[in-house]
């Protein structure tokens, strides 16, 4: 079965926005047992769309497109995809009865919101206002089915969790493998992981084996006709990382830290330095943070670390900002300002330019414990540029407070 992906935007191609769609869109649809072909990223223009989608239309079986569908005048996908089906942009009163419904009567763009080809059937967009579309084309003894959703990150992946993927188990369940599974690691590389896979592959013909590293977070997929061939592969696989392995459905490790919290009614607070809040902000990302996450201290300067979590003027002076001790000391700072069970603290020289320390650039110290209890303190080393080695600080961070959360 062939799959391709379009992406419509000007955006896209100038770099100003980066393509996430992508990687999201090819990443879930492998979660749901199919590969992707190929991509393409095209400017908003109907030349441009009735070319590339009626090229795709002549070879693939399933094309998937983002971008194009709000009101705005660069939006024409809609018009473009009624040309390339062979029919007519109309009105849909249910649509737009059902919009009016949730942003009542002031926004004249609801109106063209509505408006799709006849022959489309709509997907709801429980977030927007731009309707995701499901269109069908004939092609000698098959044919092609089109799915166009809007290309707004976050109304494009609600739209595929909640209407795509139910609709393509439904509509190629006998074309796909009927077994998928993933197992979630952090603070593992490819490289190590690469052998134990090799091994494993002939033990176990007709498994696919994927790997998509990202950041510290490492996702193995396994793709087979049956659960039970998955079975002693992810168990041999949980075995040989038992520190490193995480369950969480989105293979995100805020959202298996947010499970553990809550379902242990504890609490967490935060210090950073070199993340700047990063690790807060993927923490908050996720509903329900608000039932276990207290908050985090940004103290960026040696003047903050001091007057906000206590950190002595002669641990800076004499062992650094970006040490062990300091990195300890704001862990209990934390402690002494809130009431959380549960401690996180990270420091480090995210770079590029020349400090004071003589550690080189990329060096982080990590902290994290249970009140009352001797905490956890590692030394890492991220030489990859400024935003890499914020990225990996973060993730590391919390793949070490999951260790702790998990004995």
């Amino acid at each position: 079965m062939r799959v391709e992906c379009i992406f419509i935007g000007e955006e896209l191609l100038r770099g100003s926005v980066i393509n996430t769609n992508a990687a999201y869109i090819g990443k879930r649809l492998m979660a749901c047992g199919f590969t992707v072909s190929a991509h393409a990223c095209i400017p908003d223009s109907d030349e441009a769309i009735e070319r590339a989608i009626g090229e795709a239309l002549g070879r693939a079986d399933l094309v998937l497109t983002t971008g194009g569908l709000g009101p705005t005048l660069d939006d024409v996908t809609r018009k473009s995809l009624a040309k390339l089906f062979d029919t007519e942009l109309v009105l849909k009163e249910e649509l737009l009865a059902d919009l009016k419904k949730r942003y009542g009567n002031r926004d004249l763009s609801l109106e063209n919101q509505a408006t799709i080809p006849r022959t489309a059937h709509a997907l709801p967009n429980s977030i927007g206002t731009a309707f995701g579309l499901v269109l069908e084309k004939k092609r000698g003894q098959g044919g092609c089915t089109l799915i166009a959703l809007p290309g707004v990150p976050v109304e494009m992946k609600a739209l595929f969790e909640e209407q795509v993927v139910p609709f393509l188990k439904k509509r190629y369940s006998k074309q796909l493998p009927l077994a998928t599974d993933s197992l979630h690691l952090f603070g593992v590389s490819e490289s190590t992981i690469d052998p134990i896979l090799r091994k494993l592959e002939p033990l176990h013909p007709g498994v696919r084996f994927g790997i998509y590293p990202s950041d510290g977070l490492l996702t193995i997929t396994l793709t087979a006709s049956s659960k039970e061939r998955l079975f002693p592969i992810k168990a041999a696989l949980q075995n040989a990382f038992a520190r490193n392995w995480f369950e969480s459905q989105a293979g995100l490790l805020e959202e298996a830290i947010l499970r553990w919290m809550v379902s242990h009614q504890k609490t967490l607070a935060l210090a950073e330095s070199c993340t700047g809040g990063r690790v807060a902000a993927k923490l908050t990302s996720i509903p329900g943070a608000s039932d276990y996450f207290l908050g985090s201290f940004v103290t960026y300067s040696e003047q903050l670390k001091t007057n906000c979590l206590g950190v002595l003027p002669a641990t800076l002076a004499q062992k650094g900002a970006v040490s062990e001790e300091t990195t300890l000391e704001m862990l209990g700072g934390l402690f002494n300002h809130t009431a959380a069970d549960y401690g996180l603290a990270v420091t480090g020289l995210a770079g590029p330019g020349p400090s004071d320390s003589t550690l080189p650039v990329g060096t982080c110290f990590i902290a994290a414990g249970e009140r009352g209890h001797r905490p956890c303190v590692e030394k890492y080393s991220f030489p990859f540029g400024r935003e890499k080695t914020q990225l990996l600080a973060t993730n590391f961070a919390l793949g070490l407070l999951y260790q702790i959360l998990q004995k």
